[in-house]
């Protein structure tokens, strides 16, 4: 896709519309099948020109949500949307009715209404503890369901009843890879060892993220590689004074794109910028 691209409605740390100018024009123009293997928001595959799509990610709301919105018509989910917003009396002023819905929420788990209620939430967050409930605070006057959000909706719910998609749940060391041929591409933005992701430490229903996992990952992309499957991975070199040497040694065997619009150096040892973004590709 050139010019303008979509934006997920979903706002989600780490999410990748910002570089998407970047990041689109380093993949491949001819992928039969392209893999996004940490879906998260899915602002990368929703832009991608692929025969196929596969979105992965072991949250589960987020595909869940996703397959909901394809498979209803536009003027239903705006029309559940409206009328969710005004049974409820949700705005941007009142909190007492975000933490009702919210307590609604808990109680019934209905996909539909996680999205309204992250629209009210502090910084459009989505937050939980071990048990999945629902724990973002009250947006306190600066979340709620506004024209961006609504126009974002309509164009990502479009491109998804567009695109032949299929979506999936898991661990990424479970994805069937071996399905995959030299036509395909495997995109990895998984979660980073120097972040600060809500998601990665474990403690809020789903699993965390470790050193141990980033080598994990680094064998199925080697595995890919050897096979002539083409891959592009994001990920931090460093972060907040965060190095992760792993990551660096790893990616020298491979082509690197420095993403990070504060990073200016050539020798990455001697400059250093606060957060240095990459894209590691093996073609």
């Amino acid at each position: 896709m050139q010019g303008k691209y979509i934006k997920s409605p979903i706002n989600y740390a780490g999410g990748k519309y910002r570089f998407l100018k970047k990041i689109i024009p380093l993949f491949p123009k001819d992928i039969n099948t392209f893999v996004d293997l940490f879906g998260g928001a899915f602002n990368v595959g929703i832009n991608v020109d692929a025969k196929k799509i596969v979105y992965n990610d072991i949250i589960s709301f987020l595909p869940d949500i996703f397959e909901y919105w394809r498979n209803t018509p536009m003027e239903d989910i705006n029309e559940y949307i409206n009328s969710t917003i005004s049974e409820n009396d949700l705005s941007a002023t009142n909190a007492e009715a975000f933490y009702e819905f919210r307590k609604k929420y808990n109680a019934t788990k209905d996909i539909r209404d996680l999205f309204v209620l992250t629209c009210y939430s502090f910084n459009y967050q989505r937050r939980f503890n071990n048990q999945h409930n629902f724990n973002s605070s009250s947006g306190k006057k600066a979340s709620t369901m506004n024209s961006n959000i609504r126009r974002n909706l309509n164009d990502f719910v479009y491109e998804l009843k567009k695109k032949k998609i299929e979506f999936y749940r898991l661990d990424f060391k479970d994805f069937n890879f071996d399905s995959l041929c030299s036509g395909d591409f495997v995109y990895s933005d998984s979660p980073y060892s120097v972040g600060t992701g809500v998601y990665q430490d474990g403690k809020r229903g789903f699993k965390g993220w470790s050193k141990d996992n980033d080598k994990e990952l680094f064998e199925i992309l080697d595995r890919l590689d050897s096979r002539g499957i083409r891959f592009a991975m994001s990920n931090l070199y460093e972060n907040k004074g965060m190095i992760n040497h792993e990551l660096v040694d790893w990616s020298k065997k491979y082509n690197v794109q420095h993403l990070s619009s504060n990073y200016n150096g050539a020798n990455y040892q001697r400059k250093r910028s606060k957060s240095v973004e990459v894209l590691i590709t093996n073609y």
